[in-house]
């Protein structure tokens, strides 16, 4: 998925999940595509640039960026984004909140009401696509998560994947 953000033109911004093991998944993803990313800290944990030392345009070349830090932190630098792409439920219903165009990889639910109990909503468009768990190995689901998004640079905002502005 991450791969074809990038083929499309999408800058990255990466939640890099909570505890370690989720790090080191962070960090196992970026390695199998060969990536780095500018880390940015707003937890004080270390883990990379504190948040207040940011400079005006330090981030406009980077092409991932992965945030170490708290749910306000994560909301702040998701309300830059231009389109948001989550399989997470906070991720996503932070996103509609904020109004992020949307598109949700909706999988991992055994009852059928699910996708609909936990559609996030807000102002943003919010594309849903439902995976069945016993599918969601299946390239044709992602691709048409693929396809929802809108193209780069039909936006002004940045993304949980795409170009930042600041």
């Amino acid at each position: 998925m991450l791969q074809a953000l990038h083929d499309l033109g999408w800058r990255v911004l990466l939640d890099r999940g909570f505890g370690a093991n989720e790090l080191a998944n962070s960090d196992a993803l970026l390695a199998a595509l060969g990536w780095t990313a500018h880390d940015l800290d707003d937890s004080g944990s270390g883990l990379g640039q504190p948040i207040d030392q940011l400079t005006p345009r330090c981030l406009n070349t980077a092409p991932v960026i992965r945030f170490h830090g708290s749910i306000a932190g994560w909301a702040a630098a998701l309300s830059t984004c231009g389109v948001a792409v989550s399989y997470d439920s906070v991720g996503h219903h932070l996103a509609a909140a904020l109004g992020v165009p949307l598109v949700v990889a909706f999988t991992g639910y055994s009852d059928p009401r699910f996708p609909d109990a936990w559609r996030p909503r807000g102002a943003g468009r919010v594309a849903m696509i439902t995976i069945p768990t016993a599918e969601k190995a299946s390239p044709d689901h992602w691709q048409r998560v693929i396809d929802a998004l809108p193209p780069p640079g039909t936006t002004d905002r940045y993304v949980r994947t795409r170009k930042m502005t600041h």
